[in-house]
């Protein structure tokens, strides 16, 4: 028996190691074979030693001692711990188990869910038992984003004065001398506060959640129940599968990064406010990387091409359409992706080219188009898609609440054909035009051309109502992703992508807005180890931050071939978008 089992289980590891990555569904089938047979040997091998045991126990004729029982018992359990540990190393069996196990009760429970109207859980994290106020608190100021659309101006004001209370002692006296707008109603609300103690400030904050999550549970959005998802899930495959919307692969990734970066300190100097701190204003970026004038977005954007073609061992020749998805341009005409086209030393290719513009969503709707594209003809065997950003061109390093939160940088993908597991799955656009204004960038266009008499300069600046944006996106959030993939806002676990597939999402990749709306994530029951950030290290690199931070985890060995990536983000407009892929 033991030769017997042995041998399957090396000709297994043979066969993988031929195999390597091209083929997840090999693995994960065979690989759980493999473990339930050699475990079933062990448990066979121990059961038969405790009949041992036990006859010995008894006074019966055995031929095993008690030496040597327990010699082969301590033997054999040893090897079943180590197989068991090497079988969770090397494909999660625990966690496989685990999710077997549990299907039944989280059906029963994403159920009950959904009975619900509200996209809210009962229990809030902030109020479950046994948590200090210290971790209530924390809990609650990473929530607050997806709660504040229920929220007065005036109470936001009073959390944003609790909130720099606790995390910043006291409001320095006449500090509120020169400030205007909105920066002078902020900091009246810290010197408002600051009569208070810690302790008090932390208990009031929560007491505000506490009411804004009655308010969310009573009263949920009409306008997004009603509101129609662009969702496709599983239709559009000449595979005839309905789990694969696209059959395609991401066959390689490359990067750009500018050589300079810039650290919070430099960013403090541009703004030339002394009492300014980039870490108080809660973007989440520690250092960024800004271009020089030599690196521009069209430069990055070949650089990012090149390397990821050598990722995919393919030449540029190969290529059969080039994608821009940048969001912002390097000017206004030609377009972008033509000028890609002859930085890469294809200028006289005649390779199709183009640019797909969804602001930070744009290399997510690039990926949808170049689906599209390449399920629908035979011509578009491979394709580039490539996004950068030179988002420090915009930045009005006065405005404090943006201007530590961008950076600079480019990536791309190379996308194959794809005939086995890898596939994109599922994809949704939301748009909400009434959300057009609160983030913006006036210049540049038709609009307000440099010679307009009522142009200035900020005009070509981003400008951001912060409170509009995260109000919307709190009101509207939670249904677009029941939409999208119904129990999405519940979890990440055995979510039901169409009438019989069920899935769990391995990893999220997030468009790194700021680290409120990261850390807000955990709202809906994800994991925050399964949610990749770059957000400290790159900033917001706009259009380029979904596939800097896919780039990221490939490289970082976290996301695996077979592995089941969501992408997601809002973009202005206000726009939400997702997409679900096997890498």
């Amino acid at each position: 028996m033991n030769l017997f089992v042995h041998g399957i289980m090396y000709g297994y590891f043979g066969l993988n190691d031929l195999i390597g990555d091209t083929d997840s569904q090999f693995r994960a089938v065979w690989g759980g074979r493999i473990t339930v047979l050699q475990c079933s040997q062990f448990v066979f091998a121990l059961s038969f030693i405790t009949t041992a045991a036990i006859q010995n126990f008894l006074g019966h004729e055995c031929t095993e001692t008690y030496k040597t029982t327990a010699v082969s018992a301590f033997v054999y359990g040893s090897y079943l711990m180590l197989f068991l540990r090497f079988a969770e190393s090397k494909y999660g069996w625990f966690a496989r188990l685990e999710h077997y196990l549990s299907i039944t009760f989280r059906s029963q429970s994403k159920s009950a869910s959904h009975a619900s109207k509200t996209n809210i859980n009962t229990t809030m994290p902030w109020q479950r038992p046994g948590l200090s106020l210290e971790k209530r608190f924390e809990h609650a100021c990473k929530l607050v984003i997806i709660l504040s659309h229920a929220a007065t101006t005036e109470e936001l004001l009073t959390l944003y004065g609790y909130y720099k209370l606790v995390n910043f002692g006291a409001a320095p006296e006449n500090s509120d001398k020169g400030l205007q707008g909105r920066d002078l109603y902020k900091r009246k609300a810290w010197i408002e506060a600051s009569n208070l103690s810690p302790v008090e400030a932390q208990e009031k904050y929560i007491e505000i959640l506490d009411k804004l999550a009655d308010r969310k549970r009573s009263k949920a959005s009409s306008q997004a129940k009603t509101s129609g998802a662009s969702s496709n899930i599983g239709k559009a495959s000449k595979m005839n599968d309905p789990f694969v919307l696209y059959p395609i692969k991401i066959a390689g990734m490359g990067c750009y990064l500018p050589k300079r970066i810039v650290s919070n300190k430099e960013i403090q100097q541009l703004n030339g406010n002394d009492d300014f701190a980039v870490e108080a204003t809660r973007t989440g970026v520690t250092t960024r990387h800004f271009c020089s004038e030599e690196e521009t977005m069209i430069t990055m954007s070949a650089e990012a091409i090149r390397r990821a073609a050598d990722s995919a061992s393919i030449s540029l020749n190969d290529i059969d359409l080039i994608l821009c998805a940048s969001g912002i341009s390097h000017q206004t005409i030609p377009d972008d992706a033509c000028l890609i086209q002859k930085e890469l030393g294809l200028g006289e290719s005649g390779i199709r080219a183009f640019s797909v513009h969804g602001t930070c969503l744009s290399f997510m709707v690039a990926l949808d188009v170049a689906g599209s594209m390449m399920n629908s003809s035979s011509k578009y065997k491979t394709v580039a898609v490539v996004s950068a950003s030179k988002a420090s061109a915009g930045i009005n390093f006065t405005d404090s609440h943006t201007a530590g939160l961008f950076g600079d940088g480019a990536a791309a993908a190379i996308l194959t054909q794809s005939s086995g597991t890898n596939a994109v799955h599922a994809t949704f656009t939301e748009t909400y035009g009434c959300g057009e204004q609160y983030c913006q960038i006036l210049g540049g266009g038709t609009h307000r051309p440099a010679d307009n008499p009522s142009y200035e300069r900020l005009m070509d600046k981003f400008q951001m109502d912060g409170e509009s944006t995260v109000k919307l996106i709190g009101a509207r959030l939670g249904d677009a992703l029941d939409r999208f993939i119904p129990g999405l806002q519940f979890g990440l676990e055995h979510l039901l992508v169409n009438e019989t597939k069920h899935i769990d999402i391995d990893w999220i990749v997030p468009h790194q807005a700021s680290g409120l709306a990261l850390d807000a994530m955990s709202f809906f029951g994800w994991p925050q180890e399964k949610i990749l950030r770059t957000l400290d290290c790159y900033g917001n690199c706009v259009a380029a931050s979904i596939p800097l931070t896919l780039a990221y985890g490939i490289k970082s060995g976290k996301i695996r071939r077979g592995d089941r990536v969501m992408i997601l983000g809002t973009s202005a407009g206000v726009s939400f978008g997702g997409m679900v892929f096997t890498f």
